[in-house]
């Protein structure tokens, strides 16, 4: 009952774990695009040697 009212498990698990998770898939997704253009971006100039 102590521990409980000091940490507060049912408030935390619904909102703040939920906005956490969502900026760390925001995080994941923005930093996977960017690696992706990079990517894209290197293959174009190889590319363009070849030609």
């Amino acid at each position: 009952m102590f521990l409980s009212k000091i940490l507060k498990f049912d408030t935390f698990f619904t909102g703040e774990l939920v906005q956490t998770l969502e900026l760390i898939v925001t995080f994941v997704s923005l930093c996977g695009i960017v690696f992706f253009l990079l990517l894209t971006a290197d293959n174009k100039k190889y590319f363009q040697k070849q030609k």
